[in-house]
């Protein structure tokens, strides 16, 4: 985008291809230099998502859903909006204006992924 309306310093800065051709994003984000990746899953059942932080990741928290209703299943987890699940180990549900989020502190690394 032309202005970074939020302040959040994103650059981009391009993206690398896996042995498989799949890419790995990289952009700035807050002063921190981060690769984003997103794979398929085994047997179609979903997508994994990996968030690489190096840098200036104090106190900064990945949003990894949002909804109506996220309910946790079992530990790890949760249910949004009845419709999809989200596995991710050291998640917290925080409610926010009416709606609900699942954060997960970036301590570096972030992998959760997206079931259906």
């Amino acid at each position: 985008w032309p202005t970074d309306t939020t302040a959040s310093g994103y650059r981009p800065k391009g993206y690398a291809f896996d042995e498989n051709d799949r890419p790995t994003f990289r952009y700035l984000l807050g002063g921190a230099s981060v690769e984003d990746q997103i794979r398929p899953l085994a047997g179609g059942q979903g997508m994994s998502r990996t968030i690489t932080v190096t840098g200036n990741a104090n106190d900064m928290m990945a949003r990894l859903a949002t909804g109506n209703a996220i309910v946790m299943q079992e530990d790890g987890l949760y249910t949004v909006d009845g419709q999809y699940y989200v596995r991710a180990d050291g998640a917290s549900i925080r409610s926010i204006g009416g709606r609900q989020e699942l954060l997960m502190p970036v301590k570096g690394k972030v992998t959760y992924s997206i079931l259906f």
